[in-house]
């Protein structure tokens, strides 16, 4: 399934081995290092979700960097016509990384009353990064612009990809549905296989235009950040937006 030339298959299995960035694409991310509001346009709807659910500090314009907004739209022209993204969220401040720190702790604690206070917070840093926590990540990945988190939808209507946006159980690792159908799961086997095939090629388009994917969670991805630097193993290049 592919509407123009690809290294890969979009329904190729996922695998979490990246291409080395050349020379130019690097320089590109540097060049492309400015603020840019992300718009709706065909095959791209904004969901702002946290804006909408009225979290603390998120803002009611969503904001990336300008080559990440590059690289979604070469993403986007990897998919059949029919495709697109819904983005759920992109640059977030450090008011709301805190309060959906704060927020997902609470929600991880009463699905299990019985961790520690360690396997709490290494728990919930799967899915949000703390704010303050510079041993980690000087700049958190949403913050530095160089994130988004997003799902695919095929004309305009959203696409099953076995969980929702910011779910925090381990069916929300990117590669879940790689493993064989487990009825204990909830889904039904058709449910399953389409998850599977959804993520799939979600990731590889979004690895194809030079993203790299946070393994626990299926909608996000980065370039140029943190995350995208330690999964590289190069430096990270984009700073804080600080918006």
């Amino acid at each position: 399934m592919k509407n123009c030339i690809l290294s890969i298959n979009l329904e190729d299995p996922i695998d979490f081995k990246y291409p080395k960035p050349s020379k130019s694409f690097i320089e590109s991310l540097k060049k492309g290092n400015e603020c840019v509001e992300l718009r709706e346009k065909p095959g791209i709807l904004l969901a702002n979700s946290y804006y909408k659910q009225g979290i603390k500090g998120a803002l009611d314009k969503m904001f990336v960097r300008a080559r990440v907004s590059r690289a979604l739209e070469d993403a986007l022209s990897f998919l059949p016509k029919e495709y697109g993204f819904i983005v759920f969220d992109a640059y977030r401040s450090k008011t709301t990384q805190k309060s959906l720190f704060e927020s997902f702790s609470k929600q991880i604690a009463a699905n299990h009353p019985h961790m520690s206070t360690e396997q709490l917070y290494a728990e919930t840093r799967k899915f949000v990064a703390h704010p303050d926590e510079s041993s980690r990540f000087r700049v958190p990945p949403h913050n530095s612009g160089g994130a988004i988190d997003l799902g695919l939808t095929i004309k305009d209507h959203p696409l099953e990809m076995g969980t929702s946006f910011d779910d925090l159980t381990s069916k929300a690792a990117t590669n879940f549905f790689e493993e064989p159908y487990a009825p204990s799961s909830g889904l039904q086997e058709t449910q399953w296989a389409e998850a599977r095939k959804n993520r799939r090629i979600l990731f590889n388009c979004m690895r194809e235009a030079g993203f790299t994917n946070w393994k626990y969670e299926w909608w996000h991805f980065d370039m140029g950040n943190s995350l995208w630097s330690q999964e590289l193993g190069l430096p990270w290049i984009y700073d804080s937006m600080n918006l």
